[in-house]
């Protein structure tokens, strides 16, 4: 018996939105899903950087190729493009999306 491995670039059947936006202090989760074979390696970046130490920030991968970065409080610092790339063997494919954050306004009135 013989079996035929077919090895592919991971592509995204299902890519990020291209921009959201959101108000400071909320939570923001981006997901993907990618195919390919072998499981590609995936990066999350934030402008073109790696995600800082922060443990608002929370990656998790679902064994059918679901990706998703969740952000927790958002703050103005937050706002950036991310970016998820997915590269195995055979290549590398990348989804961006936009995060605007709106911040939140204190009015005082003197008395």
């Amino acid at each position: 018996m013989y079996f035929i491995l077919y090895f592919s670039a991971p592509e995204f059947v299902r890519r990020l939105a291209q921009e959201i936006t959101v108000n400071e202090g909320a939570t923001v989760c981006f997901d993907c899903k990618v195919v390919a074979f072998p499981n590609p390696t995936i990066t999350w970046t934030k402008d073109g950087e790696t995600l800082p130490e922060d443990t608002r920030y929370l990656t998790e991968t679902v064994d059918n190729g679901e990706y998703a970065l969740k952000i927790s409080d958002v703050t103005k610092n937050d706002e950036a493009a991310y970016r998820c790339r997915a590269e195995n063997v055979e290549g590398s494919s990348s989804s961006t999306i936009y995060l605007a954050v709106k911040g939140i306004r204190f009015f005082s009135i003197r008395c």
